[in-house]
């Protein structure tokens, strides 16, 4: 692996977990900022089966 590789990487990971982020702001205002997509997914899921 070349350091442009590594770099590239890190970048794209970094990008991903901002998106991932973004969602989790989205989705419940901040409060749990750290979750996951497949969290998030999963969550709204079982939110609408509830009601």
């Amino acid at each position: 692996m070349t350091w442009n590789m590594v770099r590239k990487l890190k970048n794209e990971e970094n990008e991903i977990h901002t998106w991932t982020w973004v969602m989790a702001t989205k989705q419940k205002n901040g409060e749990k900022e750290t979750q996951t997509l497949f969290q998030l997914d999963y969550g709204e899921k079982t939110e609408k089966r509830g009601r």
